[in-house]
């Protein structure tokens, strides 16, 4: 069923922003029954007399899983494929679907345009890089996604790399020079590529029901701030082209390839 719509079994109630009628159930399966609506609201900050055994932790706990499920399920809706992480938690990246790989024009939080590629590929090294991001839903104070950054590698631009060593070691190399802007510039043209001009994403939980998430992160004012040195090669509207990844003959990775090879001979 969560395949269908975002859901969560407790006890024999399931809770769903879905209808039982939403669901595509077997004759053969027992239907649910005695079906009760709950503002989600209330559902979070009240005692339910159904789930009178759910404290506040707990309830918060099912919203964001449901919250959760929504997410991941747009995600593959929109052709995402997902790689899951050590912590179990899936994060998200779009696959090369085309000969070749096209930057994602963008306007940030600040209203700069730019454009970036969410993917690149090395011929040297003979793998692909792509931008993910973990949706990580929160409840209560302030609703909201938090979206935590990952760089996963792909041998053909769609499988990732099996050896989680192997993975990590490419990703210390290839993003040790990637700094908070270019890190805010991905984000923004992973946003918009996912909207496609839209201001808000629909997030479906239900038939006519559905998350309105806003397609620019939240901004802050902060009383201090770092001093940067301008440099023209990291402006937003980038004159390199970014879709082939950079590869710096002066690093040590290539000294941890020749091991590897060395290893697998002995």
């Amino acid at each position: 069923m969560k395949q269908q719509w975002p859901c969560r079994l407790v006890g024999w109630r399931l809770i769903s922003f879905a209808r039982a009628d939403d669901f595509d159930i077997p004759l053969n399966a027992s239907h649910p029954r005695d079906e009760v609506e709950i503002d989600t609201t209330t559902f979070l900050n009240s005692v339910i007399p159904q789930l009178g055994q759910l404290s506040y932790q707990d309830r918060a706990n099912i919203l964001t899983d449901l919250l959760r499920q929504g997410w991941e399920l747009y995600a593959k809706g929109k052709g995402l494929h997902g790689f899951m992480l050590a912590n179990n938690q899936l994060c998200w990246y779009f696959p090369k679907t085309q000969t070749k790989i096209e930057q994602v024009r963008f306007t940030d939080a600040l209203g700069k345009k730019g454009r970036r590629a969410l993917l690149g590929e090395s011929k040297k090294l003979k793998a692909f890089w792509h931008l993910a991001l973990e949706f990580s839903p929160s409840v209560g104070r302030q609703n909201r996604y938090t979206l935590l950054t990952h760089v996963v590698f792909t041998k053909d631009g769609q499988t990732p790399i099996g050896d989680p060593g192997h993975m990590h070691r490419l990703r210390r190399s290839f993003c040790k020079q990637w700094w908070q802007d270019r890190w805010r510039d991905l984000i923004s043209a992973y946003l918009a590529e996912l909207g496609q001009g839209q201001a808000v994403l629909s997030i479906g939980v239900a038939p006519g029901r559905a998350i309105a998430l806003k397609a620019a992160p939240i901004t802050y004012l902060s009383p201090i701030r770092t001093i940067e040195k301008e440099d023209p090669e990291s402006a937003v509207e980038e004159s390199m082209d970014d879709a082939d990844l950079l590869y710096d003959e002066t690093d040590d990775y290539a000294d941890d390839l020749d091991d590897e090879v060395d290893e697998a001979a002995e």
